[in-house]
């Protein structure tokens, strides 16, 4: 049990190593999905919240009870 553990350790700190060597060939890319996300995230909420307040308004078709 301590030896996986120890090697998910491992496995854990290497991955953020080699994210913080190769950080500037993946940063730019990172920074656009950001900016377009910072973008979209308004407009997708108000979305959402008209959707939510039209499903909580309108009323639902219910199916004949026999």
């Amino acid at each position: 049990m301590a030896d996986k553990v120890e090697m998910m350790a491992t496995h854990a700190t290497s991955g953020v190593a080699l994210a913080g060597v190769t950080i500037t060939a993946w940063l730019p890319g990172l920074k656009g999905a950001s900016e377009i996300a910072a973008m979209w995230m308004p407009i997708l909420g108000v979305v959402w919240l008209v959707v939510q307040i039209v499903r909580a308004v309108w009323p639902r078709s219910r199916p004949p009870q026999v």
